[in-house]
């Protein structure tokens, strides 16, 4: 179950990233 946490926070970071990239 943690691991599925790790994964949830990693797309959650993939995604922000995705966000400022567009914005930028």
């Amino acid at each position: 179950m943690r691991s599925s946490r790790s994964l949830s926070r990693s797309l959650l970071a993939i995604t922000i990233a995705d966000l400022s990239s567009a914005i930028t």
